[in-house]
């Protein structure tokens, strides 16, 4: 490395290149941008690499080659041992257990970018969040010669916890503008009553809300400030308008977080709240565009969209039995206004209905016949319901527009594609139980695009996918990925067109020359144009290329059930779960790059698996060798990974891995960022410092505690030998319950005397060492004697002293 910088700060040529930059101002032709990464990248890790070997995902939009030759670097140093990730939050072992779930990744603040926060649910009906923005910060000074030294470090688990009224893994949920959005589960009888709350939206705790503070011990405390506030968190709550002027929505507060008289300070007002949506709020978003008057309305599924928008699946329950016949829907719509719905049926704007798209209607005619009569007065609707603020600075949930559509829909997906003026344009896939997949424009008057049938014959939806049917920036071409149990289907539409189309889906996989079979566990989007899917027996990546995707990797896998997957234009990350002979581990695999090599690896952490990679003059895949590392051994020493949650911020190479073992806690690393050996000991001292501050504060609070139990048994003996004196008639009651608790005060002195070490009995004294007495008995005896000759000279003295005096008297007679 060393030798790359001298060499690219004497060649500006050298240094264009090794930047990416055009070197067309410099006076030199200059290198291939991508040749010297290439280089460097490959430099021992991969054998047989050459300028002209293939790279997957190269030409994505988001790939960067500096970033690819610093991933190699780091994975082979890793892999080695000689190095460590950098750890974002050390281990918290009070939040990891068994059903825990990690993720999202959230910003700050709901108008803030970058991630600082992780949810962690704990499997059942509490949520925290965990700083993994490092937003601790403290100026430590390494030594007297040298300068103060900044060092950031995570503020760990937020001190409040976020409870939901049901549990999360019973009800449809996610993350949405700060917050988690939570659905009521169905009741057995399937009707819920009009005033009971049905969907409600929980704030996050934000980090900024909170400081660090030293106080004069050297203890730290967390501490709300003052002028902080955040728009969600006003102390006041107003009372709930009637559903039919307006849905204004209640916000209370969580019924666990009990109001304390401290709480009511403004420095105080941190407690998580939660806007909640009535069954007759839904009901009024839903009878002001349908026919018939709805009896009860269930939340089925909800997932965010951009912005502070949330998209819900609502299962209608008619009032009327018998069957309405084809089913009409109006379309798609929605008003300029925060409440658009509920404005225009207020203003008397008739809606005007739409047939549903011809696939979609007959994909709902083809339901089997059991199935047809257990829908019978049940419909299914998509509603887009804005996360806004009020003129107040409250938020509320505000209907925006509403959609019918022929059965349940299990999966969505959002993209926004550029379009001719400039703009985005969000669009939305969905894809219904019935086995049917729609594109959906989301713009101020949505529309609906084109729509796929499905074949029946490879099983049920499992996820849909909308990805750039192109690398160019300016292109409306979508490809639509749409994932079923046992296959894999590609589609193709054009957003910039306004009438609705019918598409044909082309299968992808499962195909002769790869897997005759195929168990789709994920489907993840990779890059900017890229997807890989991911079955419990390989991975597949694929590269989007001219309105379709080919496929330019396969790395097998041991074929055990996959628990979670992850994918950059890098790597990919895979949780397998421990099935019969194979144990549980989590892997981490670089995109095999050379078709030619066959090399493995011998270390303790690696782990080779069997690969195919696109040629670079050929479209065929060639045999190679794909070494992935174990995880479990790498980052958690052994210990078995549960979950894990991966956030890769495009065009960096570093992202933040979540982590979470029984036993182990949650811990969170900095992927791609090796540790480095000087800071972490300048961590380590700082921490025996603090550990050795904290002792000593902890035995001066021991010694003041001892000095006032003295001052109390000093008091309680007076008192006693004023009873004795004077009588017991002489105390008041106050200081004959003094004399009571004497037995108190004698046992909190043996306590702490004992803990400060100063407690020599009687029976330490008898099991001292012989020659230790020995030593203190001649001891004894030399002080003694020196004594008794000290006397012995003073006698004599005196009496010396004495004889001269007489002996002077009697010559002056």
């Amino acid at each position: 490395v060393s030798e790359v910088l001298s060499l690219a700060l004497a060649s500006a040529a050298f240094l264009a290149s090794l930047l990416q930059e055009d070197s067309v101002a410099v006076d030199h032709p200059g290198l291939p941008k991508e040749k010297l990464w290439r280089l460097l990248g490959s430099r021992g890790t991969c054998p047989g690499f050459t300028n002209d070997s293939f790279v997957a995902f190269a030409s994505d939009p988001a790939f960067r080659f500096h970033i690819w030759a610093r991933q190699q670097r780091f994975f082979d140093r890793l892999l080695r041992g000689l190095t460590k990730t950098a750890v974002t939050l050390p281990s918290v072992q009070d939040l990891g257990g068994p059903g825990t779930t990690l993720g999202p990744f959230l910003p700050p603040s709901a108008s803030s970018t970058g991630c600082t926060r992780l949810v962690v649910c704990d499997g059942k009906q509490t949520c925290r969040v965990v700083d993994v923005g490092r937003l601790r910060e403290e100026q430590v000074e390494i030594d007297r010669y040298c300068s103060k030294r900044l060092l950031r470090s995570s503020i760990g688990a937020h001190p409040l916890a976020v409870t939901t009224s049901w549990p999360l893994n019973e009800v449809p949920h996610c993350c949405a503008a700060g917050g988690i959005v939570a659905s009521r589960p169905a009741p057995g009888t399937g009707v819920l009553p009009r005033s009971s709350v049905t969907l409600q939206w929980l704030e996050l705790p934000e980090f900024d809300r909170f400081r660090l503070q030293r106080n004069e011990a050297g203890d730290e405390k967390v501490e709300a400030e003052a002028p902080c506030y955040s728009p969600a968190l006003k102390p006041r709550s107003p009372s709930l308008a009637s559903a039919k002027t307006s849905p204004v929505l209640c916000r209370q507060k969580s019924p666990t977080m009990k109001a304390s008289p401290s709480a009511l300070a403004p420095q105080n007002d941190a407690v998580p709240t939660r806007t909640s949506v009535l069954q007759e709020q839904l009901l009024a978003a839903v009878s002001d565009v349908s026919e018939s008057a709805p009896a009860c309305v269930i939340v089925e599924g909800a997932w965010p969209l951009h912005g502070r928008q949330v998209l819900l699946t609502v299962r209608e329950v008619i009032a009327s039995s018998p069957s309405t016949g084809p089913l009409k829907s109006p379309s798609f719509r929605a008003s300029a206004s925060p409440k658009g719905l509920l404005a225009e049926a207020m203003r008397g704007v008739p809606l005007a209905p739409l047939e549903l798209p011809p696939q979609a209607a007959a994909a709902a005619a083809q339901l089997p016949k059991a199935e047809d009569q257990a829908c019978q007065g049940v419909r299914h609707w998509l509603q887009v319901w804005d996360l806004a603020e009020a003129p107040c600075k409250e938020v509320a949930l505000e209907p925006r527009a509403c959609m019918a559509v022929g059965s349940q829909v299990t999966c969505i997906d959002t993209l926004k594609v550029s379009c001719a003026d400039g703009g985005a344009a969000p669009l939305l896939l969905y894809g219904s139980r019935c086995g049917t997949v729609c594109l959906q424009s989301l713009e101020q008057v949505p529309e609906s695009r084109a729509s796929w049938a499905v074949e029946a014959n490879f099983g049920t939806l499992v996820e849909v996918l909308l990805r750039p049917g192109s690398q160019k920036e300016s292109t409306s071409d979508v490809l639509v990925v749409v994932a079923q149990e046992h296959g894999v289907f590609l589609g193709h539409a054009n957003a910039a067109k306004r009438n609705p189309s019918v598409g044909t889906l082309t299968r992808a996989l499962p195909n002769k020359e790869i897997a005759a079979s195929l168990n789709v566990a994920s489907l993840q989007p990779v890059g900017a144009c890229g997807f890989a899917v991911c079955s419990p027996k390989h991975v597949y990546a694929f590269q989007a290329e001219a309105g379709t995707a080919a496929l330019v990797v396969v790395v097998e896998l041991p074929g055990i059930p996959v628990r979670h997957f992850y994918a950059t234009p890098y790597e990919f990350f895979a949780v397998l779960a421990g099935e019969g002979s194979h144990k549980r581990r989590t892997v981490c695999c670089l995109w095999p790059t050379v078709g030619e090599s066959k090399a493995t690896r011998a270390c303790a952490s690696a782990v080779n698996l069997y690969a195919r990679v696109r040629g670079s003059e050929t479209a065929e895949l060639l045999e190679t060798t794909a070494v992935a590392m174990d995880l479990s051994k790498v980052l958690l020493h052994g210990a078995g990974i549960d979950t894990m949650a991966l956030n890769s911020s495009p065009g960096q190479g570093s992202g933040l891995l979540a982590v979470s073992s029984v036993g182990s806690g949650i811990s969170v690393f900095r992927w791609g960022m090796e540790v480095s050996p000087d800071l972490e000991r300048i961590r380590d001292l700082r921490e025996e410092c603090a550990a050795q501050q904290a002792h000593e504060h902890h035995l001066e609070t021991l010694r003041r505690q001892l000095q006032r139990l003295q001052q109390r048994l000093q008091e309680t003996e007076r008192l006693e030998e004023k009873a004795q004196t004077k009588g017991s008639e002489a105390l008041t009651e106050e200081e004959k319950a003094k004399i009571q608790r004497r037995g108190q005060v004698e046992a909190d002195i043996e306590r702490v005397t004992h803990e400060l070490g100063m407690d020599t009995g009687s029976q330490e004294e008898d099991e001292e060492d012989p020659q230790e007495e020995r030593d203190q008995e001649m001891a004894r005896h030399r002080r003694e004697k020196e004594r008794i000759q000290r006397r012995h000279h003073e006698d004599k003295r005196a009496m010396q002293k004495e004889r001269r005096q007489n002996r002077e008297r009697k010559f002056s007679e």
